[in-house]
């Protein structure tokens, strides 16, 4: 190779921090020492990677763009050499980068993170919270190893698993009129103000939910926390649909809470592990998704478990 794995490392930072600055913190080094080694990097490739601009840091050029996904593989890789010549045999080491929708984070992330922590405590974690579109950029970009999320109609360039089809239900304050009815009709709330989390194009959409029985939604109010839309239905400002089950039936502010399931026929939304498509997966990236395989199995309303992984 006329490229050195060293300028590789210079280039991937800068472009994900922004700035030469910000990398050479990053490699421990001199902002010279960045700049020259992406110049050396460019010449040997011949291509501009970045645009620099005064003041304003570094922007990637299309060519540079192209290059980025494959650099970070390959440093992925690299890490990869370096984790499995120093560790024994059944250790896991390294850095894995867990990507995962926010209204899944709440009841996955913290189970996650305990049982690799107490099992696998050379293995670290960072975690991405978004929508899919976001988390799906991250993964093809190799910003995310891998994500939990749920399916989108556009999942191009991505392999995924469905691990899990939830059924949408309703969420009521305890003394509602209909907290008792072993299941609810829609039309029964067709008057009612909805509490309603926000979500990404494509995604579970309670909106939707009314929609496909021929209701129209009285929306009260928009949030983008659920425990906001948990908290107001407590307060019996309103009901809400959703999939997501929660370990606890009482709101953030300790007010009972009742779900109930829907009596019409509505769609579900599937849960996927995702993993970009073409990518070689590292040990520990298949030791995750055996995890949560195993988990959403085991657990058919989405909670985590603790299952033994080998």
């Amino acid at each position: 190779m006329d490229y050195s794995f060293r300028q590789v490392e210079y280039f991937v930072h800068a472009a994900t921090l922004g700035t030469i600055s910000a990398a050479a913190n990053r490699c421990s080094t001199s902002q010279t020492a960045v700049s020259l080694g992406i110049a050396e990097l460019e010449r040997h490739l011949g291509v501009q990677l970045f645009v620099r601009r005064k003041a304003k840091g570094v922007a990637l050029t299309k060519a540079g763009a192209r290059v980025l996904a494959e650099a970070r593989e390959l440093m992925s890789l690299a890490e990869q050499l370096q984790a499995d010549a120093r560790t024994e045999a059944d250790e896991v080491r390294g850095h894995l980068t867990f990507g995962c929708t926010a209204t899944l984070a709440p009841v996955v992330v913290p189970r996650l993170l305990d049982d690799f922590g107490r099992r696998h405590p050379g293995l670290t974690f960072s975690v991405v919270e978004g929508p899919a579109e976001t988390l799906r950029q991250a993964l093809i970009n190799g910003e995310c190893d891998i994500a939990l999320m749920y399916a989108e109609q556009d999942m191009t360039g991505l392999n995924c698993q469905t691990l899990s089809e939830l059924q949408p239900y309703v969420l009521l304050p305890r003394g509602h009129q209909l907290a008792r009815r072993k299941a609810v009709r829609l039309a029964d709330l067709a008057e009612e103000p909805l509490i309603t989390p926000i979500t990404s194009p494509g995604s579970y959409d309670s909106e939707a939910v009314l929609r496909s029985v021929g209701l129209s939604p009285h929306v009260a109010l928009r949030s983008s926390s659920m425990e906001v839309v948990r908290a107001s239905v407590g307060r019996a400002l309103g009901y809400a649909i959703l999939v997501q089950r929660w370990p606890t039936n009482e709101s953030f502010e300790g007010r009972p809470l009742v779900c109930k399931p829907i009596a019409d026929p509505v769609p579900s939304t599937r849960v996927v592990l995702a993993r970009a498509a073409g990518v070689r997966q590292t040990f520990r990236v298949e030791l995750v998704a055996r995890y949560c395989a195993s988990a959403f199995g085991a657990a058919p309303d989405a909670r985590m478990p603790s299952p033994e992984v080998p």
